[in-house]
């Protein structure tokens, strides 16, 4: 009779671990991309631009905008604070008659609107997605 290492070839642990490092890499990361892509399609319900605004800024914490961190957009529009805040509450109820539900999703999305100059407004798309999932900042 043989040696049991003769009758039991094996390469040792590494094709093991190498094989469950990969699962975990492609499992963490399938996670990784689901969280972000359910964040940006969040945005892209919940934080339309108001038509005719102007891009003033676009900041965010980590790959994308909207995606898995925190996101400031800020747009300028020239009608009255009255006249945007009526649009964005429009909208947010056209949403709820379809039976959307803003706290459905994995990210806390607000909009904000500020009084500018000359009866101007200020709005401001505010979205925070999984923060504790941000490698870096």
């Amino acid at each position: 009779m043989g040696d049991y290492r003769d009758d039991h070839k094996r390469g040792g642990c590494m094709p093991f671990m190498s094989a469950v490092t990969i699962g975990l890499i492609v499992i963490i990361g399938g996670l990784y991309l689901w969280v972000d892509s359910s964040c940006i399609s969040g945005a892209d319900t919940w934080l339309n631009d108001y038509p005719a605004s102007q891009l003033v800024n676009v900041d965010y914490s980590f790959i994308r905008p909207f995606g898995i961190g925190e996101t400031t957009r800020i747009l300028y529009s020239e009608h009255s604070l009255n006249t945007v805040r009526s649009w964005y509450f429009d909208e947010d109820r056209n949403r709820d008659r379809r039976g959307l539900n803003r706290g459905d999703g994995v990210a806390r999305m607000r909009w904000y609107l500020q009084e500018a100059d000359n009866n101007s407004t200020i709005i401001i798309l505010k979205s925070e997605c999984s923060r504790q999932w941000v490698l870096w900042n």
